[in-house]
């Protein structure tokens, strides 16, 4: 990395995601949530700037701060769907229905589950990267006390000193653990399928910043659930599910009344701290709908 300059802004919504929601060109609708129960106006933003945070999967490399994760993880990530989407919605307007199966479907899971992980939205506060990356220090400087090691002992009292150091320690060891192999979830996802959702008319799906919902029917949202089921917009007219249909019973496609997508929308909106849509008037409604 020496001589490269390190990407500090981090998209969690990849692009390749946000360009099937523009309204123009690479203009997209955006609001991000302003208090608890109250988003701001819609704003017609280039995706550049949105759905981004300032050193979001930045990590300490040999106590130099890096942005492999961004670059090589999340990276591979994005291009992969920037190639798929377009892929699947070239086959629905030519007539298909897009199919996966084995390793493409396997790719295809872990791809969602990485994107349902990678969000800080609806989980996570900014503001603890800090205590997290303190609490690990603080180990840290127990460990080295207990035998007698001074020169760690002194580093560790100084970062203690440095806020900014703490939170570059929480980060690393969040984002290190956002991307850690979760061999039992892998196996777990080898029982979900690929169904998807179109609907026609004025109704359409916003994109929510939580990016995949995961759907409980009435039921735990975990994987625990055999009813969950994994919704992720990929267009205004398009959603992509991942659920259990042991006996295939659903079909590849299933058409949506405008209540349900209408419920899906609020839904996102409650689980999002950002959203956004191709739409200023469906943006202005459904985050009008948490006012008080």
């Amino acid at each position: 990395m020496s001589g490269e300059k390190r990407s500090r802004l981090h998209h969690y919504v990849p692009k390749a995601l946000q360009r099937q929601f523009c309204s123009d060109g690479e203009k997209i609708w955006y609001s991000s949530r302003l208090t608890a129960n109250a988003f701001g106006a819609p704003e017609c933003r280039n995706i550049n700037s949105t759905f981004r945070v300032r050193d979001l999967y930045t990590v300490l490399d040999d106590s130099i701060l890096s942005d492999r994760v961004e670059r090589d993880f999340y990276g591979a990530l994005d291009d992969y769907f920037g190639k798929l989407l377009p892929e699947v919605n070239q086959c629905f307007e030519k007539g298909g229905i897009p199919i996966f199966q084995d390793t493409q479907l396997r790719k295809l899971r872990s791809a969602v589950f990485e994107m349902l992980k990678r969000t800080p939205e609806g989980k996570f506060n900014f503001g603890e990267d800090e205590a997290l990356g303190r609490e690990a220090v603080k180990e840290c400087l127990a460990r080295a006390e207990k035998i007698d090691d001074l020169n760690n002992s002194s580093r560790y009292r100084a970062i203690l000193q440095d806020d900014k150091k703490l939170k570059a320690w929480g980060r690393d060891i969040r984002v290190r653990g956002t991307i850690t192999k979760m061999d039992r979830v892998l196996e777990k996802l080898e029982e979900y399928s690929v169904r998807w959702i179109e609907i026609d008319g004025k109704c359409s799906f916003v994109l929510p910043g939580s990016i995949v919902l995961r759907v409980g029917n009435g039921g735990p949202n975990g994987l625990i659930n055999p009813k969950m089921e994994m919704w992720m917009p990929i267009g205004p007219k398009r959603c992509m599910v991942l659920l259990r249909d042991v006996d295939s019973r659903i079909p590849l496609i299933v058409f949506e009344t405008a209540k349900r997508v209408r419920n899906f929308n609020e839904f996102a909106v409650r689980q999002s701290q950002s959203v956004a849509s191709h739409s200023e008037k469906l943006l202005k409604s459904v985050t009008n709908f948490c006012k008080p």
